[in-house]
């Protein structure tokens, strides 16, 4: 069995691939995009991980998706607020 592990739309995008219950590969979306704490969708990290594992999308049996885009909020909007050129895509990640 394929999983592909995603987490996304929030700091430190990243994607990971768990074949027959074991983690084979990870890697944050930045390692690839050079963003640091990219927050958008892992497309390069998902490819990646596919890669590592010789997979095609049509491979992947099940695809887990970290959804509590609030966590660490305060510690978000803090870094937003430190870094004002990433305040628009902090704004644009919470719509």
């Amino acid at each position: 069995m394929l999983i592909l592990g995603l987490n996304m739309f929030h700091a430190d995008a990243s994607a990971a691939i768990v074949q027959d219950g074991e983690v084979v590969f990870a890697i944050a979306e930045e390692r690839l995009n050079r963003h640091k704490h990219y927050g958008g969708f892992p497309s390069l990290a998902v490819k990646a991980c596919l890669d590592s594992v010789g997979a095609k999308v049509t491979d992947i049996d099940h695809v887990a998706i970290g959804q509590d885009s609030d966590a660490n909020l305060a510690k978000k909007v803090q870094y937003a607020l430190s870094n004002p050129t990433k305040i628009l895509n902090f704004i644009r990640l919470r719509q």
